[in-house]
């Protein structure tokens, strides 16, 4: 069964509720699982996770979601099947 790319970043139990937006340096909150859908925060290209929204991208940086092994690690998971994208 595919899983969605965020369910791979759950290694690290986020104390985090707030961030900067490092497109504008606005304060914004994080992506909240329980009430956000992913699809209208992310974008997942080649192992990326990209931020189109405020939300998404202070996640992706407070949260250091597209370190360089874990974007290799989504690759390969993508290029086997295992993870949705």
């Amino acid at each position: 069964m595919a899983t969605s790319p965020a369910q791979h970043e759950r290694r690290v139990a986020p104390t985090n509720v707030a961030g900067y937006d490092p497109e504008t340096n606005q304060l914004s909150e994080l992506f909240n699982p329980r009430r956000d859908v992913w699809s209208e925060h992310f974008d997942f290209r080649a192992g990326w996770i990209v931020g189109k929204t405020a939300v998404g991208r202070t996640t992706a940086d407070v949260l250091r979601i597209n370190l360089p092994e874990s974007v290799e690690l989504r690759r390969l998971m993508s290029a086997l099947g295992v993870l949705g994208g």
